[in-house]
This record gives C-alpha cells, structure tokens and sequence, in this order.
C-alpha cells in the first residue's frame, strides 16, 4: 500500500490553502508595492514569503502525483526544503546585516519561523527518503510554521507597511 494514499485530502487542502495564500501574497505586494520597494528589507521579505508558501505548494502538488513513491516524494521534499534554505538564510542575514530590524525580537521571530518551518521539512524529506514513514508527520510542524510565517508577512506587507 502507498503511505502516501491516506494523505491525499490533507496534501489537496494544503495545495488549495497555499495556492490561495500564494494568490493573497501578490495581492498584498501589488497592493502597496511602492511602500514594499521603498521600504528597506521588505522586498526581500516578500520574496522569501512567496518562497515559502509557493515551497509548500509544490510540496503539496508532489505528494498528490498519482502512484508518487515515498522514498521518491522524501528526495523531492529534501530538494525543495534546501532550495527554501538556500532562497531565505542569505535574504535573512542580509537584513541582519543592513539592521532592517527594529528590535533583536523581529530577528527572532523572523529566523525561528522560517528556518523552524525548512529544518522539520527537511528531517521529513530524509526519513520518507530512508523509507520511515513517520517522515510524514515531521512534515506537519514545518507546514504550520511556514503558513504561519506566510500569514504573518502577509499582515505585515498589507496592513502594517502602511502604519
């Protein structure tokens, strides 16, 4: 039996749930796209907010290949999770670096939520990759935090940009 069959609904209402977040991202960006590029940080906050939530739309769009293989679908899940890390720690050390931030709490907050939604992602890629499929429930936690993260930008790229 396919380990990845009893996820199906969860993977299809995570494709949905992202795509749409995904949408919702451009929105917010085109919305106040002269505050996003006058604004120092945001545009790479913004680019690394629709990384996240568009990784996990492929994530989702994987899982749901019909006959997809877990060992298969745990390589692709590690590939994507390490393109994520590769896209988002230089963005997040650049604005260290430029001091984009107000205080040491949005640095925080702002690495523990996106690198604490890549680092599980990632530990589930290699388990399904080993054969575990207990790889799939470390999935979980990275997906929560990168939808969190993702709304949480969102927020900030719609309502508080403009404050």
């Amino acid at each position: 039996m396919n380990e990845l069959a009893p996820w199906a609904g969860f993977l299809g209402s995570l494709a949905s749930a992202s795509a749409t977040l995904t949408g919702f991202l451009f929105v917010a960006i085109s919305i106040n796209l002269s505050h996003v590029i006058s604004t120092p940080g945001l545009t790479a906050r913004a680019f690394e907010s629709v990384m996240m939530v568009a990784g996990i739309l492929i994530i989702a769009i994987l899982g749901l290949v019909p006959g997809q293989i877990p060992e298969y679908f745990g390589i692709q899940v590690v590939a994507v999770a390490l393109l994520l890390i590769v896209f988002s720690l230089p963005v997040q050390c650049g604005a260290l670096r430029r001091q984009h931030y107000r205080s040491i709490w949005h640095v925080v907050v702002r690495i523990l939520l996106c690198q604490g939604a890549l680092v599980p992602l990632a530990a589930g890629g290699v388990l399904l990759a080993m054969g575990n499929s207990l790889g799939l429930y470390w999935l979980v936690p990275g997906i929560v935090c990168a939808i969190f993260w993702s709304v949480l930008s969102a927020w900030v790229l719609l309502v508080e940009i403009v404050r």
